[in-house]
This record gives C-alpha cells, structure tokens and sequence, in this order.
C-alpha cells in the first residue's frame, strides 16, 4: 500500500511517526554530542588523577627504599641491595595487612556496636608502650606509615564502606557508627611497622 492510497488519518499517522523519528535522531545526536564534551572535559581531569598516583606511588617508593637505607645504617639489616628490597617489601606487606585488619577490626565494631572512643584510646595507649621498646631506625617510618589510609581513593571507598554498612543495620546511627575506620586504619600501620622492626630486629 502506496501513501496515495492511505486515508487522511492515516497520512497523518504516518507524518505523526516521521516526526518522532527525527525528534528521536535529533535527540540522540545531542545525546552523542554532549557525551564527546563530557569526555573531552573530564580528560584533563583523569589525567591529573593518574599523575597523581603515580606520584604517590613514586614517593611511597622513595620512602620504602629510604627506610631500607636507614635500617642498613643502623646494622638492623644486611646493607645489601636483597636484604634492603626484602626490607622494603616486609614494610609493603606489613602495611597493606595492618590496614587490612583494622578495616576488618572497624566492620566488626560496626556489626557488633563498640564504642569507637575505647578502640581509639587503647590503640595510641599500646603504640605510646611500643615506641618505648621499638628500635629508633623504625619509629618515624611506623609514625608515618599511618598516612597511607589519606588517600584520594582510600578515604571515599573506606568511608562510604562504614556508611553503607551503619545505614544497613537496624539501631545503627550512621552519623555515629559509620565513621572511624580510617582513623583505625590510621592506627594500626604504627602498631604493626613496630612489631616489624622489632621482630627484624
């Protein structure tokens, strides 16, 4: 059938789906055109963030390989190149546990409701206790070692972790309870490195 033989209604019917199917290609050609701005806008942006991580892997580089060139000189290990990048490798490891633990440790307080005042305290008591017997060549990198939980991927995702977990929970404050696990993974890379040197030790 022709559009010669179509009845007024349906002629207009058919102009009627004409109409839209422009509309609709209209529409996702601007669609297309908007994503193209948005993606050449946020390139700078990822880029800027990728500059950044390599730098902060960099600089945690530098600190790993520095803290093995500082327990070298105070005879807590070999000053050779193994012993110092298995050094620098048990730093890596030991952190990357501890914070994995107090990520664990802090869901569990969550769970289970603790006061988050008592874990805090009793945490800085024992690592005030293990700067007393921990050798001097690993205090500062334990200090440090706290800072690798401030992050610009870290604090987001541990943070909306607590949130999400004390939103989830029935007579859980989320404002209350779904804060601290970063200050507990703060905490615990200083217990932990100090344990590491003492057992290195």
């Amino acid at each position: 059938m022709n559009r010669e033989e179509l009845t007024p209604e349906q002629k207009a019917a058919m102009k009627e789906v004409d109409r839209m199917r422009a509309e609709k290609a209209r529409i996702d050609a601007e669609l297309a055109l908007a994503e193209a701005k948005r993606t050449e806008e946020l390139a700078p942006l990822n880029a800027e963030a990728s500059k950044l991580n390599a730098e902060r892997a960099l600089r945690l580089a530098k600190a790993n390989a520095e803290a093995a060139d500082i327990a070298a000189a105070g005879a807590m290990i070999e000053a050779d190149d193994d012993s110092r990048e298995q050094y620098a490798d048990g730093l890596r490891y030991t952190v990357a546990l501890s914070v994995g633990l107090a990520i664990v440790l802090g869901v569990l307080r969550i769970l289970k409701g603790w006061p988050l005042q008592r874990l805090i305290i009793g945490g800085y008591i024992l690592v005030v206790i293990m700067t007393i017997f921990a050798p001097e060549e690993i205090i500062g990198i334990a200090y440090d070692s706290g800072g690798v939980t401030t992050s610009t991927i870290t604090v987001p995702l541990v943070t909306a972790l607590g949130v999400g977990l004390a939103s989830s929970i029935r007579g859980r404050n989320p404002m209350i309870d779904g804060f601290g696990l970063i200050a507990l993974a703060s905490l615990s890379p200083m217990i932990f490195v100090m344990i590491y040197g003492m057992w290195i030790a």
